[in-house]
């Protein structure tokens, strides 16, 4: 049975009981904070993370796993905050963030619905690198008007950095090709499908583990600060931040 239900019934029962009314009120007052002490003692943070091997993922047991999810562990654990890890698609994410339903997530502040509703921490507990991956030849891809009049091969839910609203652009002249993973990317790129794959360089040395494409280049296009987000509906966002910053 729930403790919240323990304990309403037991302040209940106290109600009924033939105890003096001043030892009612000093055992009910007791019971109640009994009952707030434990709450706030089992109440945790809600964390989010994108299935992004191996900087997050969940493992084969189900767990959240990878270097990113190792940084946020050891965050929590010197802030001395209980907290809970989940993973969910990046529009949920934000959406979530957004309502309140998650307190924290670590990543890009390059995510322009995140920009209103979450507060952005100062420190970058892991940098991103992302690259332009081409088969042959060479790109270098230094700004999004360097894609301008190319094909490109990009992976869903990503911002790359912001770039993504200047790919989708069709007066930008820019032919994509947007698929669901980074083995489907590489496979496509392969094939020559396309000119050129944006993609993260962490996942995509994950991948390159198992896939071998012949004559294949890349290029670093950026260097992505991660910072810690807080929702600005999380219960003392402001302090949570400087806790966790901390």
């Amino acid at each position: 049975m729930p403790l919240r239900i323990k304990t309403l019934r037991y302040i209940d029962h106290l109600r009924k009981s033939h105890l003096p009314n001043s030892l009612k009120v000093l055992t009910v007052l007791f019971a109640s904070v009994v009952f707030s002490v434990s709450v706030i003692a089992t109440e945790k943070i809600k964390y989010a993370y994108i299935e992004f091997p191996p900087i997050s993922y969940t493992d084969q047991n189900g767990k959240p796993a990878g270097s990113l999810i190792n940084i946020a562990s050891r965050i929590f654990e010197k802030a001395n905050l209980p907290w809970s890890a989940q993973a969910y698609p990046t529009s949920r994410m934000v959406k979530y963030l957004a309502e309140g339903k998650l307190d924290v997530w670590i990543g890009l502040t390059s995510i322009p619905e995140l920009q209103s509703t979450t507060l952005v921490g100062n420190s970058t507990p892991i940098i991103l690198k992302l690259n332009a991956y081409s088969v042959d030849q060479q790109y270098q891809v230094k700004s999004p008007q360097n894609l301008v009049g190319k094909s490109v091969i990009i992976i869903r839910g990503y911002s790359y950095g912001g770039w993504i609203n200047f790919i989708k652009n069709r007066s930008n002249n820019i032919s994509y090709i947007e698929v669901n993973s980074h083995e489907t990317a590489l496979n496509a790129l392969g094939k020559k499908r396309a000119e050129i794959l944006l993609a993260y360089q962490s996942p995509m040395n994950a991948v390159l583990e198992n896939i071998q494409i012949k004559n294949l280049q890349f290029s670093n296009i950026l260097s992505l600060n991660c910072r810690i987000k807080i929702s600005k509906k999380a219960k003392k966002a402001a302090k949570l931040l400087k806790k966790l910053e901390a």
